[in-house]
């Protein structure tokens, strides 16, 4: 058995971990409507956990790495690093629906799991997203993600961002988007709008 499936294995044997279905209960409450602080408690539960079954498996985990590219200094921070095997766990968790395959994962997820694998020299990138009542691991190689035209959409970022110009092909999957002033003044002008 290999390491990831050990891994997954004890993360869903993990008693402890099952018991979190009974956290998002609690917090509908019906004075905390929004779905930002259900996953912002979620994750930090659940991240704990993992990354404590990570060091038993000889997984580093909160792994800081700075990087400078293009004159720019990029702070990375890595659930977890295998340097041994060379690959890179990141882990997402949801209260929703886990994406069915890695064309539905979010652009911004793909990114920085991109950046992470290229810049500390890793081929395989071990995305795990968890929710209540799942676990689904992508396993994804640095050619998925440069077939899917990752790479390209990072360098673009970086140009935009040494231009100092916004990146808004990335506005709708923003959490603040339907609030994002940038956003709407962008849309009218588009639009011939005031």
């Amino acid at each position: 058995m290999s390491k990831l499936e050990s891994i997954i294995r004890e993360l869903k044997n993990d008693i402890r971990l099952t018991k979190v279905k009974g956290i998002t209960s609690i917090l509908r409450c019906k004075v905390l409507k929004e779905e930002k602080p259900k996953k912002v408690v979620l994750g930090k539960i659940i991240d704990r956990q993992v990354k404590e079954i990570f060091n038993r498996y000889g997984i580093e985990s909160d792994v800081l790495k700075e990087i400078e590219y293009n004159g720019i200094r990029i702070s990375l921070l890595l659930d977890g690093l295998d340097r041994e095997n060379k690959e890179v766990y990141e882990l997402k968790t949801t209260i929703g629906k886990i994406p069915e395959s890695l064309d539905k994962i979010r652009k911004i997820y793909l990114l920085q799991i991109y950046v992470y694998a290229y810049f500390l020299e890793c081929y395989y990138i071990n995305l795990i997203y968890i929710n209540p009542e799942d676990i689904k691991v992508f396993r994804i190689t640095l050619d998925d993600l440069k077939e899917l035209g990752i790479r390209e959409l990072f360098n673009k970022i970086i140009e935009r961002y040494l231009n100092n110009e916004p990146y808004y092909e990335l506005c709708s999957e923003c959490y603040f988007r339907r609030n994002c002033k940038e956003k709407i003044s962008i849309f009218k002008n588009s639009k011939g709008g005031d």
